[in-house]
């Protein structure tokens, strides 16, 4: 049982690697939602985001930390967990906008 339904077959072979280019470039998760399923492009742009923000949050304390301190690097370490848990959600956000448009670009039609 799959999380979404298959997509609708597209038009043409342009939109579906339009579809990828986005996910994998741009947003992870922007040619999901402007493909058509929304709430799984919606999840996967939030989830992105999310998971930016957050890993700018630690390296902008670490770059802080290194000039009033001169030990950003023990930050870092501080935050491994936190650290790691930013970059997993950055990861299956792009991994599962790729799975989408990999999906949908072997169901387009061919010209």
């Amino acid at each position: 049982m799959s999380f979404s339904p298959d997509p609708p077959r597209l038009v043409e072979r342009e939109k579906a690697q339009s579809c990828l280019a986005l996910n994998l470039l741009v947003l992870p998760g922007l040619g999901t939602f402007i493909h058509g399923a929304r709430l799984r492009g919606g999840l996967e742009i939030l989830l992105s985001l999310f998971g930016f923000f957050w890993l700018c949050r630690i390296l902008v304390f670490a770059v802080i930390e290194f000039f009033s301190l001169g030990d950003g690097v023990s930050h870092l370490l501080n935050q491994l967990p936190q650290l790691i848990s930013c970059l997993v959600l950055l990861a299956g956000a792009w991994f599962s906008g790729f799975q989408y448009g990999r999906r949908v670009l072997r169901q387009a039609q061919r010209p």
